[in-house]
């Protein structure tokens, strides 16, 4: 099962995706991602994410991170099985308030993140 990825685009503006390890058997990746509602036309462009789904984003990264970590790790950090399911589900919860936000109060358009099996 991979650990670790990296995005990037290539010169020919294609998205890819790369895995760390190597995976031997097929299986199934979440991702999520969203529709920016505005174009970024440099490196200084603002992403306009909510501070809910930026804070999402950091419990499913620290999530991710603290699963990582070997049980040593963990222990000395204080971070049990509880608390990365708290963050998990607050997570959760954070993308479905986002997608609650920009559906009934965004800018009218059909803007939301989805999970999709990549």
């Amino acid at each position: 099962m991979p650990l670790y990825y990296a995005l990037y685009e290539t010169s020919a503006q294609a998205t890819v995706m790369r895995v760390a390890p190597t995976p031997v058997v097929a299986g199934t990746l979440k991702v999520y991602h969203s529709l920016l509602p505005t174009a970024l036309v440099s490196d200084t462009s603002t992403i306009p994410f909510s501070d809910g789904l930026l804070r999402a984003l950091e419990r499913l990264v620290a999530a991710e991170c603290a699963i990582a970590m070997g049980p040593e790790q963990r222990k000395k950090r204080m971070i049990g099985p509880e608390t990365i399911a708290r963050w998990r589900m607050l997570a959760e919860r954070g993308l479905r308030d986002e997608n609650f936000r920009l559906r009934v109060m965004g800018s009218g358009t059909q803007e939301r993140i989805v999970e999709v099996d990549a």
